[in-house]
This record gives structure tokens, sequence and C-alpha cells, in this order.
């Protein structure tokens, strides 16, 4: 998965996700991030965020949640069981007011996302993000 900033307001998610096998419920999630001194240490690490959703088979179709347009613009389904199947994601835009509690200037996080359906793990995600702000290019000239 790619994040890009595509204007001031707007951020680009690209990517692909792929399931290999039937999701049903409880399909849970756990989330926990880390905010970094630098990813490049990890002593540096602490505790930033964490959520749980026990099941989001019946939350899927809800409006309004952090997922809602992240599904409508890569056609999920709503609705469990889903059938194996691949998703792209390609350029779904992420308005910069979903990401208010992420600080812009110079960080590092660590992501850490657990998944299960059934109990049976579905996802299993660690990715390290390190927000490096572009300099201002008038300076030195």
């Amino acid at each position: 998965m790619s994040l890009v900033q595509a204007d001031r307001d707007t951020y680009l998610m690209n990517g692909r996700m792929i399931y290999n096998s039937v999701i049903e419920s409880p399909w849970s999630m756990d989330i926990l991030i880390e905010k970094c001194e630098s990813v490049h240490n990890p002593d540096s690490c602490e505790l930033w965020f964490t959520y749980n959703v026990p099941d989001l088979c019946p939350k899927l179709p809800e409006k309004n949640q952090v997922w809602s347009n992240f599904i409508e613009k890569i056609n999920m389904s709503t609705h469990c069981p889903m059938e194996p199947n691949e998703y792209i994601i390609k350029d779904v835009p992420i308005d910069s007011s979903n990401m208010q509690r992420i600080p812009m200037g110079k960080a590092a996080f660590r992501f850490h996302v657990n998944s299960k359906s059934k109990s049976k793990v579905a996802a299993c995600i660690d990715s390290e993000v390190e927000i490096v702000p572009e300099m201002n290019k008038g300076i030195g000239k």
C-alpha cells in the first residue's frame, strides 16, 4: 500500500488486498499503532493508538464509518460472508480530515493490524511509515 499527498487536503491510497479464503462473521480486527523517533530504532517506539472491532460484518454497511469511503471506492462487498477476492486500490482519496490525529511533521509509525474470521487468521499487516516533510525549495537560492 502507498499513500501519496495529492494536494493540501487530499491523500491518495494505492495498492491491493487479496483475501484467499471466505470472510465470515465474526470478523474481528485489532489495530495497534506505535509512534517512534525513527523506524530504524525500534527501541524508541511507544504505544500511540489502539482500536478493536469485535465483528466488522454487521458494521460494514454502516455509513459515515472510517472505512465507508474506502469500501465504496474499491467495490468491496458490505455483507458477510465474502468470497475470496482481490481488490485493486487505485487512487482512493483520503480526505485530510481523516488524518487529523496523525502529526504530519517529521515522525515515524509502526502499524500492526491483525484480523480474524471465525477465529482463523484473515489478515496480518505489519508496516512502517516515516514522514519526512519536504524542505522549502526556495531556501538557499
